[in-house]
């Protein structure tokens, strides 16, 4: 068996030897001790030509202080106290991304007439890459507990590792997109063949389209229906508001983290994603170029570089899309999944590519997050949409069962299925709840009880029928949304040959549209949404549970009333755009997590919510509770709230994700004003989010609100910030 060294011992036992460089990566001149480096080992140290070393003291400062010893060796060397011309050291240094890495330099030393030195070249060669350079095929290297072998493939020697098995993994995880993804297309029965019928359709459909273009001076969203008329893919917009999960629903659908998912970065350009035979990327410029790109060099951060309005503002790279082809991904052929902008977090170009998208889009895929449902947002935006849709509720994976005093009072499911009635009550189309962050992680493994639980099965197979004849579906519902353009236009001022030719481009179109039949999608039904996923529920109802969520039962009530803007007042006037955040702060403060909804009964949501001992308005009485809460309605029901304003202390709930929202929400309520003249508390919470998502997410929240208050001149606000009964801050101004 062969002897296995850690690459620390080989480093001691064998890397000492001299050698004399012919193509120096690292000069040094003397007495003005200047450095110089090439910039292939500024790459290998990760240091930019602005951040290496520009004078041998500073080289010296990147070693690692266990190295102490070698930087007296070669000060030494440099002061003449040494025979030495050639040497080689061993030591770690600095790199520019955090990280120490052992190096050896194999140095030659010149010297003038007087023995005084006058420089000093080298190369600077990783410790791995030297070990590779001795070794023989199937030795082995210990490093950071892992054994490695050294194989030679293609004439060049490298490392395979043994403990993880890389090399298997990696033949298995391309094994295995091939398999499902010959698996998923022979299940799919895909035919791009566009039958006589269609084309015939198509050039029909055309005609229209032109009649009523030529009748008009301008309009955008019939251009751009014109413009995709030929397109045989079916269209499908992944769409929502910041935060709500579409970039992690798109990255589930390809199985790999591909678009960026940070909260803060707002896409400003078109990205749409397909199922293709090689991974690649086309990038459209506005000037007519496209580039292309394949393999490891598309990556996440590429991705981000040329989308995201922080890296690339305004669109100062003049990209008009990308287009991302990925083997295997779970995207039915004959589709073209298309990322949009958030619609609450757009400036600029993000309004123009918003514009230029949504009338190219044959059907929407409207996301949002399970926990939150829809915002008044939302619903502006989706009353403006006029096609077809489908509801994804997002991160149901978040969701867990609620309770108080130690007993389940809320399962998961409860949850899920409310979030999904509360949907239902506005709109027909159909719910989906999903795990983008489960199907993600089991993306190769379909059988299993996660990627189930997951439901992206559901949405797949819900979308299946629209491949059958995909070309004739995706004109069907190019046709019904130009007949809804048309129709709009038509109630209008058009008058003369231009109202009677747009008319008939109106009537051709329906009649067109009734020889093609209906498109019959399943039906979502709510025992078919949660049979993949059970509710969690957990037997921790024993005393010592009780005991201690009771405790922070009281820290948390104590802590909320403990801020100055309760000093004088115990009156609480609870305000947000919806009552759902109100009622769950009011349910912390009771104790009662069954009054995060509104009580049983129709309550008008422009109804007040009461409880206390007197009622000084007409409104709905909640339980007894010892302090004076009122809940007023949505913002866009409440009226002049003077009158309460001078008698109660405003708290305003806030989603704690979607802080910047929420502000701009405040920002446009009826009583934005009086927040001038009197104290308030800022109060955002949510249940259970930092179970799975890293807390720096709420570290700008405070300098949000205190930014937000500064610009707008108003008293700062009293923060409270909480998560179920975890109070992040409670600070007083």
């Amino acid at each position: 068996m062969k002897k296995i060294l850690s690459l620390n011992e080989w480093e001691r036992e064998k890397f000492y030897r001299p050698f004399i460089p012919k193509a120096p990566d690292v000069r040094a001149e003397f007495p003005s001790r200047y450095i110089y480096f090439s910039s292939n080992i500024l790459k290998i140290m990760r240091l930019s030509p602005e951040t290496c070393p520009g004078t041998v003291d500073q080289w010296f400062e990147l070693c690692h202080p266990e190295n102490h010893n070698v930087i007296t060796r070669l000060e030494r060397l440099i002061l003449g106290m040494g025979s030495e011309k050639n040497f080689s050291v061993t030591r770690k240094l600095y790199c520019g991304d955090g990280v120490y890495r052992s190096f050896r330099l194999d140095a030659n030393i010149k010297r003038d007439s007087n023995g005084n030195i006058s420089e000093l070249s080298g190369n600077e060669t990783p410790s791995l890459s030297a070990w590779l350079e001795n070794s023989s095929e199937g030795d082995l290297i210990e490093i950071n507990g892992k054994i490695y072998e050294a194989v030679r493939i293609q004439g060049v020697m490298t490392l395979r590792d043994l403990s993880l098995l890389e090399d298997m993994e990696r033949e298995i995880f391309i094994l295995r997109r091939q398999i499902q993804r010959k698996i998923f297309n022979a299940d799919l029965n895909f035919n791009a063949e566009i039958n006589p019928n269609d084309t015939k359709l198509k050039n029909d459909f055309a005609k229209f389209i032109d009649s009523a273009r030529n009748a008009l001076t301008a309009n955008n969203r019939l251009n751009s229906i014109r413009k995709i008329l030929g397109n045989k893919n079916l269209m499908i917009g992944i769409v929502g508001l910041t935060s709500s999960g579409k970039s992690s629903f798109m990255n589930a659908l390809l199985g790999e983290r591909l678009i960026p998912e940070q909260t803060r970065a707002t896409t400003n350009i078109p990205i749409l994603c397909e199922n293709g035979e090689t991974r690649s990327a086309n990038i459209f410029y506005q000037d007519g170029r496209v580039e292309k790109i394949s393999g490891n060099k598309l990556n996440s951060e590429l991705i981000n570089n040329l989308s995201s309005e922080s890296s690339n503002p305004g669109n100062k790279f003049g990209i008009a899309r990308l287009e991302i082809f990925i083997p295997g991904a779970l995207i039915p052929e004959g589709f073209s999944f298309m990322d949009t902008p958030g619609f609450d977090a757009l400036t600029g170009n993000g309004n123009m590519v918003l514009r230029n998208i949504l009338p190219e889009l044959d059907y929407i895929i409207y996301v949002a997050p399970v926990r939150f449902g829809l915002k008044a947002q939302d619903h502006d935006l989706i009353k403006n949409f006029g096609r077809e849709l489908l509801f994804v509720l997002s991160q149901i994976d978040l969701e867990k069962d609620d309770y108080e005093a130690g007993k389940i009072i809320k399962t998961r499911n409860e949850k899920i299925l409310n979030a999904v009635s509360n949907v239902r009550n506005y709109y027909s189309h159909e719910i989906i709840p999903v795990s983008s962050k489960l199907a993600l992680e089991n993306f190769y493994s379909r059988n299993s009880a996660k990627w189930l639980e997951s439901n992206f099965n559901m949405v797949i197979n819900y979308l299946m029928p629209l491949q059958n004849n995909v070309f004739h579906n995706a004109l069907i519902f190019r046709m019904k949304r130009a007949v809804k353009i048309l129709d709009g236009l038509l109630k209008g001022r058009l008058i003369g040959n231009s109202r009677w030719q747009v008319q008939e481009a109106s009537d051709g179109i329906k009649k067109l549209l009734a020889g093609t039949g209906n498109i019959n999608l399943p039906h979502v039904t709510a025992e078919n949404i949660t049979s993949n996923y059970n509710s969690g529920k957990k037997e921790n109802e024993n005393l010592i549970s009780s005991l201690i969520i009771s405790m922070r039962e009281r820290e948390f009530k104590n802590k909320f009333f403990g801020l100055n803007a309760f000093k004088f007042n115990k009156k609480i006037l609870l305000l947000g755009v919806n009552k759902s955040e109100s009622l769950k702060l009011f349910s912390r403060l009771c104790h009662d997590s069954r009054l995060e909804e509104l009580p049983e009964g129709n309550v008008s949501e422009r109804e007040f919510l009461y409880s206390g001992n007197l009622m000084p308005i007409p409104a709905i009485k909640l339980p007894a509770y010892n302090n004076d809460i009122l809940i007023a309605p949505p913002d866009k029901y409440l009226k002049d709230p003077t009158e309460l304003f001078k008698s109660r202390v405003p708290v305003i709930s806030i989603d704690l994700t979607r802080v910047d929202s929420g502000l701009s929400d405040l920002a446009r309520s009826p009583y934005f004003g009086l927040l001038k003249n009197f104290k308030c508390v800022m109060s955002c919470g949510d249940g259970g989010l930092f179970d799975s998502r890293p807390e720096d997410l709420i570290s700008q929240v405070p300098d949000r609100i205190k930014e937000f208050t500064n610009l707008n001149n108003l008293i700062m606000p009293d923060m409270f910030i909480y998560e179920n009964y975890r109070i992040i801050m409670a600070q007083s101004f």
